[in-house]
């Protein structure tokens, strides 16, 4: 991926775009996930956190409530498999929030219900990262975010963002950039974007934020380190 652009993150302390937005975050308690909705909630966005475990995703929504209030977040259950289940979730959040702007379809680390059995989890995670679980979430994702927020449909548009990893990223990078060419992007007043965050830190959520202030439909961002955040242009996805 030779043809790029690379620039350093420094985001002012506040923006005020944002304020008062509405997330959707899939797999929200995985350690991406908890970094998604930290930055969104320190600037203003409310959050619901989905993860297939409603236990721990309704622990990491108190911690949030705790620091934010309970007015910016709610915790959903949802399901890889179940698109009427995440379907659910969807509604759930436009009901307590009363809008929704922002989907973060995030299958960097998708957990699964037996994750305590380390031995099932391994082969469920192998199982997983070939990326066939990975892309039906991202496309199931999509479509629910173009259903309840494209302007044809009476939404009010926004923003889907895919976040993978290497093991699905071109598949999801091409899908996304087919699904978000302008003219698509345009009609339904939605932007559609991947992040790919090469490791878990603290600039990744620096990256969602800064992608979703500054980025256009199609694009493909890559968080290399804690100082920069990579636009890899189409011509460079194999």
């Amino acid at each position: 991926m030779s043809n790029s652009q690379s620039l350093q993150l420094c985001l002012p302390d506040k923006m005020t775009e944002l304020k008062d937005k509405v997330a959707l975050i899939t797999s929200a308690t995985s350690q991406i996930g908890k970094v998604y909705v930290k930055h969104l909630l320190q600037h203003g966005v409310k959050v619901a956190l989905c993860d297939i475990d409603f236990e721990a995703c309704q622990s990491s929504a108190n911690e949030f409530a705790n620091v934010f209030g309970n007015e910016s977040v709610l915790a959903l259950e949802y399901s890889i498999a179940d698109q009427e289940k995440l379907k659910r979730a969807f509604i759930s959040c436009i009901n307590h929030f009363g809008r929704l702007d922002i989907v973060v379809n995030n299958t960097t680390e998708i957990r699964f219900k037996n994750d305590k059995d380390e031995t099932n989890n391994a082969i469920m995670r192998t199982h997983h990262y070939v990326g066939i679980d990975q892309q039906g979430e991202v496309v199931n994702g999509t479509l629910l975010a173009i259903e309840y927020m494209g302007a044809p449909n009476g939404g009010n548009g926004g923003t889907v963002v895919q976040t993978t990893n290497s093991t699905a990223t071109s598949v999801v990078v091409k899908y996304t950039q087919v699904i978000g060419d302008t003219q698509s992007s345009h009609y339904l007043n939605i932007k559609f974007m991947t992040l790919d965050p090469i490791h878990v830190s603290d600039n990744v959520g620096k990256a969602l934020i800064y992608i979703l202030e500054q980025g256009t439909t199609g694009q493909y961002w890559i968080v290399e380190n804690e100082e920069t955040l990579r636009l890899v242009v189409t011509a460079d996805i194999n």
